[in-house]
């Protein structure tokens, strides 16, 4: 078992030096050996791309994919990662101390890390890297370090190795003479990965994933669940709106960690809507709102290049900040419509909830004219709503509500409300005054 130390900034490693090209001229010598991901992430720097870095090598890290690392080794400790981290290690900062000759020198292996420059450059396995470090820092990672490689090297491998995988099919699967409970199998890809066994149809195994996943979980009917009440193709119709927006929302590969996502985020803003048989949850509602919110998702990263939806922080406080304009009510509120599970009954949803963000926007009652609801029941939702939160511990509301016009004249700025209040002073004033003088005068006999 190989065995480390550390001193100071100096860290020491049992490893194995070779050449893999032997006496080939300008090829590069590898260093193997495995280190624990928090010293990795210690002396190794990550130069990602970006528009201040053109030549760096490693794409931006992707706070998603690094939780997916995480929840892989959490969810078993059968879970391993076999694949090595590769690094490019500068020959300045090492040492290496063979302990005898052959093609495969092994020997000791110091890596200095001496001020703010570290002697490693992470070039395949950042993920892995940090995923692993949010999980353990004392796991241990298996290392391939190229030593002294200039900028062109490291580019290359990273292009070779990044660009050269493909998916395997599932022929190759099915062809594998392996001894093996496929349920069994996929059961634990999909609880630890989020993959399956690539056996069966691919919007399928979707949405095996999406059914073991929060918030969904357990709700979905399939055939494996039965008294689940969202309809699987209402689940596929929403991710569609996610995965035909992948380019655009660059989000490309984890369409389905930003449909999860997302919709965690409205589970949790609408958390009183989200229990079984409501309609946040029918099939209209779950294509109309992943719709809406897609749409505004596209606008914002138009007009900013530095939103990052893979990273599930950003991605929720954005989705928040869509959904503060839509009320909870629109939810609540019976609506006119009973057959809305059409093109157009869908396309009706999601203009109501384009008006509901326009009327929250200019101040107006988030219901002003949006058509699709009862309007005889929106006073009913609005007087339950000042009961729960009296109830609450709210503050008590005020005797009479204030009307539509008032409450939007509130919204305006103080100059314009102190224009406003002496003029509706002086008018009720008039009108009292009116009231008081048709009292004094006397009636006739016979006149009402």
């Amino acid at each position: 078992m190989a065995t480390r130390k550390r001193k100071a900034d100096n860290y020491l490693y049992d490893a194995l030096l070779y050449s893999q090209r032997g006496v080939a001229k300008n090829s590069p010598e590898f260093i193997l050996f495995h280190a624990p991901a928090g010293e990795i992430a210690a002396w190794a720097d990550v130069e990602r791309l970006s528009k201040e870095n053109r030549t760096a090598a490693q794409r931006a890290l992707r706070p998603m994919k690094v939780a997916k690392v995480k929840r892989f080794l959490a969810a078993s400790p059968k879970n391993t990662i076999p694949t090595s981290v590769i690094v490019a290690l500068d020959q300045e900062g090492v040492e290496f101390t063979p302990s005898g000759r052959s093609q495969g020198t092994a020997g000791k292996l110091r890596v200095v890390l001496d001020g703010e420059k570290k002697p490693g450059l992470i070039i395949d396995g950042q993920h892995r890297v940090f995923g692993a470090n949010e999980f353990d820092p004392d796991l241990p990672l298996n290392v391939i370090a190229i030593v002294g490689a200039d900028g062109a090297e490291r580019a290359f491998q990273f292009i070779v190795i990044n660009n050269t995988p493909t998916k395997v099919s599932k022929d190759h699967v099915r062809a594998l003479n392996l001894n093996y409970n496929p349920k069994r199998l996929n059961s634990r890809l999909v609880e630890s990965a989020g993959v399956t066994l690539g056996m069966d149809n691919e919007v399928y195994e979707d949405l095996q994933v999406i059914d073991r996943s929060a918030p969904f979980e357990g709700m979905i009917k399939m055939p494996t669940n039965p008294k689940g009440s969202i309809p699987l193709n209402a689940i596929e119709a929403a991710l569609d709106q996610v995965k035909e927006r992948s380019a655009y929302l660059l989000i490309e590969e984890y369409e389905v960690d930003v449909f999860l996502q997302i919709w965690k985020t409205v589970s949790e803003v609408y958390a009183s809507a989200w229990e079984k048989g409501s309609r946040l949850l029918h099939k209209v509602s779950l294509y109309a709102l992943t719709n809406f919110i897609c749409e505004n998702l596209e606008h914002r990263v138009k007009l900013s290049d530095d939103l990052d939806l893979l990273d599930p922080d950003v991605l929720s406080d954005t989705v928040r900040a869509i959904l503060q304009h839509v009320d909870i009510h629109f939810w609540t509120t019976p609506w006119k419509g009973t057959e809305l599970d059409t093109s157009t009954g869908r396309r009706i949803v999601v203009e109501a909830l384009k008006l509901t963000e326009a009327n929250s926007r200019r101040g107006q009652p988030w219901h002003h004219e949006v058509r699709i609801l009862d309007p005889s029941h929106i006073p009913r939702v609005n007087a339950k709503s000042q009961q729960s939160a009296k109830s609450a511990g709210a503050k008590k509301p005020r005797k009479s509500a204030a009307s539509p016009a008032t409450a939007a004249r509130r919204s305006l700025d103080k100059g314009v409300k102190a224009r406003v209040e002496p003029r509706k002073t002086l008018k009720a004033a008039a009108k009292k005054s009116v009231k008081k003088a048709a009292k004094n005068v006397p009636r006739r006999k016979g006149v009402r």
